[in-house]
């Protein structure tokens, strides 16, 4: 049986990118098939990245990762008033979200998966 992760936008922008950043352990859990999940937060910070022209990304997230067969855990606002009670593991602001969609958390004692980070 493969493992959950949850993917950090840094590391889904590199996978996207080819980037040299990608680590190996990465990179192969990507062409293993392994079980990967988006946050719907992700997708919201790659297009504002892409609004301020911070980033370079050729096509529409959506549609790349649907492509991809990569799911995106939707977020809503149940899980968005989660974020008061959700322990400084990560201070970026939106790293913080991505914790609160689903049984996939990576928090202690949840059975969560692991969160791509750097």
């Amino acid at each position: 049986m493969s493992r959950k992760y949850l993917v950090d936008t840094h590391i889904l922008l590199w996978v996207l990118n080819a980037d040299s950043r990608l680590s190996d352990h990465h990179r192969d859990i990507f062409l293993a098939g392994e079980d990967v999940t988006v946050s719907a937060i992700s997708v919201a910070e790659i297009a504002i990245k892409k609004s301020l022209g911070k980033i370079a990304l050729t096509g529409d997230v959506v549609e790349i990762l649907r492509s991809n067969g990569i799911p995106i855990l939707s977020v809503n606002e149940l899980h968005a008033a989660r974020l008061e009670h959700l322990p400084l593991h990560h201070r970026d602001p939106f790293d913080r979200p991505h914790c609160t969609g689903s049984d996939r958390r990576p928090d202690a004692g949840h059975g969560g998966s692991p969160f791509f980070s750097l």
